[in-house]
């Protein structure tokens, strides 16, 4: 199975399809285009296992705010105001930390994030979270 198969099963698996409606994505077919679009853009980080395979996913780019608050429209971002933070889910403290560290490398400044949790966008410090989460899972596994 090829990696963009492999993210899409990943999150639907850990997502769900609830928190996946609440984000604007109706079917399989959509959600499949979307991965497979930011795929193509280079706003896909993930982390495997030889074991299981996929084990954490982030799905993040820059973009203006106004295109942040907009509804998707399948053209590549054209500003870099803010980083929007699609998604993001893992199955254990390695990948957390691994994405976190990709993120902090991916987007050096720190700039305003926006994300659609539960239906609703907010902001969030995506940075001052992601040093968190590399601190709070320094040592496990």
């Amino acid at each position: 199975m090829n990696p963009i198969e492999q993210i899409i099963d990943f999150v639907e698996e850990k997502v769900g399809w609830e928190s996946l409606n609440d984000a604007g994505f109706k079917d399989k077919d959509t959600l499949k285009q979307y991965i497979a679009f930011q795929a193509l853009g280079g706003n896909i980080l993930w982390t495997t296992d030889p074991e299981f395979g996929i084990t954490g996913v982030l799905i993040a780019y820059e973009c203006d705010e106004g295109e942040a608050y907009a509804r998707f429209d399948w053209e590549a971002p054209k500003g870099k105001s803010c980083v929007f933070v699609a998604q993001l889910a893992t199955i254990d403290s390695d990948s957390t930390r691994l994405l976190a560290y990709g993120f902090l490398e991916r987007f050096k400044d720190q700039k305003t994030t926006i994300a659609v949790r539960r239906g609703s966008y907010t902001t969030m410090k995506a940075h001052d979270i992601a040093k968190r989460l590399i601190k709070a899972t320094e040592g496990l596994n």
